[in-house]
């Protein structure tokens, strides 16, 4: 059984660390150990540095600063030159990251202590002349605007131009929800360390990660309290053991059938995308119901899928009296596809709501689907089978009423 992917809150981190260490004997020192190790392993695999590129590695006072200094020795060991800039005084280290500080001297790697906003606008020119930038500064604990010697940090990594990887999360941006702050940095790689955090995957945190690469670092499940935890993600091992199992004597009736309802006047491809899609993913059949008159410029895009030829409106758009006859059609399929290409007409969006209301199948609601319903949000609640809304931003800000940029702080 594949490991399941729980995406966990800047808490949820926090406690699952206390348990591993308090409850599991996994010592705070260790995680780091191995946090610092992986950190360094996809730098190395990301990027392939050739032996003797240059380094720098910025580092806060706290644990994800310590696995900065973790990863700078592993560097060195790989061949690379490393040089730690501490955004702080070392006599404020406390704990596992005081302790790898002290370890930097053996070997002695480069380490200098930067705890004035000035010092560090004096030293862009020189951080510039690096190869890479490893960006340890303050991870999923951090909230609130950057200031000081951190803010000044990061405008100094991001005037580098230099690609920048960041430790856990990139700086700047928040754990639980994705938001960013001022003079957040953007990554060419995050590197998550032991599960992700929602902020690796809500906007607009998610564009500021670049790549992101999830480090196992030996916290086992056990120490979730998976009790709390509401939201997982896929991996792909994860999303492997999801496919079906399909016996050697099966055929494609026996592997379900997507039904797709769509397409009008110049909006033909969504449909037959929808359709080629549905069979790449493995449905045994997709069947495209269409404006009767629009068949034969869809035909040639639909190399395996069938079609269902429906009644029309004068525009040539679906018609609302086809509703009963769909429905009856529905009776056999696994889903309905409700949506691409349907146009915005109103007996198509009349038709729209009839089958989400009525379906004997599960709907998956997209597209000119989602905008029958805007303005009547609270008609989705009234369905047969189960319903699945797939909207963008502006889709969704349109269904609630608000705007997209309230949807994008969601």
């Amino acid at each position: 059984m594949s490991r399941r992917l729980w995406v966990l809150t800047a808490e949820q981190m926090r406690e699952a660390d206390r348990r591993a260490s308090e409850e599991l004997s996994l010592p705070v020192l260790e995680l780091m150990e191995r946090a610092g190790a992986g950190l360094a392993q996809a730098l190395l695999d990301r990027f392939t540095p050739e032996r003797g590129a240059l380094v720098l590695v910025v580092c806060g006072k706290g644990n994800n600063g310590g696995d900065g200094m973790v990863a700078a020795r592993y560097l060195r060991a790989a061949g690379l030159v490393p040089t730690v800039l501490l955004a702080g005084r070392a006599s404020e280290l406390r704990g596992p990251a005081k302790a790898n500080w002290a370890r930097l001297t053996r070997p002695a790697i480069a380490r200098y202590e930067v705890n004035t906003a000035d010092s560090f606008e004096k030293r862009r020119a020189r951080i510039a002349e690096f190869d890479l930038l490893v960006d340890a500064l303050l991870g999923t604990g951090a909230h609130g605007p950057l200031e000081g010697v951190i803010r000044a940090a990061c405008d100094a990594m991001t005037l580098s131009g230099v690609p920048i990887v960041s430790a856990d999360l990139p700086t700047g941006v928040d754990a639980d929800t994705g938001a960013v702050t001022a003079g957040a940095l953007h990554a060419t790689l995050t590197v998550a360390l032991a599960y992700p955090k929602r902020g690796h995957l809500l906007q607009p945190g998610r564009s500021l990660c670049g790549h992101l690469e999830i480090v196992d670092i030996g916290i086992p499940q056990e120490a979730l309290g998976l009790e709390a935890l509401e939201m997982e993600t896929l991996s792909p091992a994860t999303a492997g053991d999801l496919v079906p199992f399909r016996p050697e004597d099966s055929h494609k009736g026996d592997m379900g059938r997507v039904f797709i309802v769509g397409g009008a006047p110049g909006m033909l491809g969504a449909p037959a995308l929808t359709a080629r899609a549905a069979l790449r993913a493995g449905a045994g059949t997709a069947t495209v119901g269409i404006p009767q008159s629009l068949y034969d410029p869809l035909a040639p895009l639909l190399l395996e899928a069938t079609a269902h030829l429906c009644e029309e409106s004068e525009a040539r758009t679906h018609a609302a009296r086809s509703a009963a006859a769909l429905l009856r059609e529905l009776e056999g399929a696994s889903v309905l596809a409700l949506g691409p290409g349907l146009s915005r007409h109103p007996e198509a969006l009349e038709l729209a709501r009839a089958l989400v209301a009525d379906s004997p199948a599960p709907v998956v609601l997209d597209a000119d689907g989602l905008f029958a319903f805007v303005g009547r949000a609270d008609e989705l609640g009234r369905h047969r089978c189960s319903l699945v809304v797939t909207p963008h931003s502006g889709e969704l800000a349109r269904l609630c009423g608000i705007s997209r940029e309230e949807v994008d702080r969601l």
